[in-house]
């Protein structure tokens, strides 16, 4: 995922990290929604590919140091690889944002959502509280509603936990692995 911050502020080796665990998806799956996305277009601006993921936990700014902290973090005990379907897609009014998503979440995802929580929870650390929606944002600054023509039916083949970085830019944000984990 690019990583194309407009300038390097002073003292950037002090400057608060914004992080976040998510799943991306697999060059496969990527071409999956491509060709859903080319046959139900949106009015609105198309997320790039490679931007594309769904956030387990938003961690927020941090500093570098509990960045690093949080790279290292063994994570014993992730489940073994799942399969989410990408069988729904819908919009959001506020954020007037277009995505797509599992009209039943597996039970493996929640359970990663949870164990993600747990590892990173600590004294003084806040999370989000918002109850967790498992989503694929792929359209931006949509001007009306989006509804699909047809349903989705992708089937993404989960394998792999990542930590992201993001940096916000003038034409939207762009992200950085910094970490990753296999699955069981």
């Amino acid at each position: 995922m690019p990583d194309r911050p407009r300038q390097k502020p002073k003292n950037a080796s002090r400057s608060p990290w914004r992080l976040f665990f998510a799943l991306c998806p697999d060059p496969l799956t990527r071409e999956q929604i491509a060709a859903f996305l080319r046959h139900n277009p949106a009015p609105g601006r198309p997320v790039p590919p490679e931007n594309w993921h769904m956030t387990l936990l938003f961690v927020g700014y941090v500093p570098p140091s509990q960045g690093q902290a949080l790279c290292q973090l063994p994570l014993p005990g992730l489940p073994s690889p799942f399969v989410i379907r990408l069988d729904r897609c819908g919009w959001w009014l506020r954020p007037k944002v277009g995505w797509l998503a599992p009209a039943r979440p597996p039970a493996e995802l929640m359970a990663l959502h949870r164990f993600v929580r747990e590892q990173v929870a600590a004294p003084g650390t806040p999370l989000e509280t918002r109850p967790y929606q498992p989503h694929v944002t792929v359209w931006k600054k949509l001007s009306r509603s989006w509804t699909c023509g047809q349903k989705p039916a992708i089937d993404w083949p989960v394998k792999r936990l990542h930590l992201l970085r993001s940096f916000l830019h003038r034409e939207g944000p762009g992200y950085r692995v910094l970490a990753s984990w296999p699955l069981g």
